[in-house]
């Protein structure tokens, strides 16, 4: 059965030169036709050149799961910064 799964963090912060990795876990095991996406909605930097970099995605699961059931990236700022980390799990 088609569907959308959506998890969404509170507000978080990141500081100057930190780097932090933020994920999810969907607590199943999805079909192998879904797909997982991450999201920064970007909100305040206190900083006028400040940036949110990402640094790399990742994923852990079991080698007989289709898809990682946990997906997550890492983040890195360049500048006070404020923001929503979202997960989506799509499946057709």
């Amino acid at each position: 059965m088609a569907g959308l799964e959506v998890k969404s963090s509170g507000l978080l912060f990141l500081g100057n030169g930190q780097q932090n990795n933020f994920a999810f876990d969907f607590g199943k095991v999805p079909p192998g036709s879904s797909w997982i996406r991450p999201c920064v909605n970007h909100t305040s930097f206190s900083d006028r050149n400040a940036q949110l970099e990402y640094v790399s995605e990742f994923s852990f699961w079991d080698f007989n799961d289709p898809i990682p059931p946990f997906w997550g990236v890492t983040l890195r700022a360049t500048g006070n910064s404020e923001f929503i980390f979202t997960l989506v799990l799509v499946t057709p």
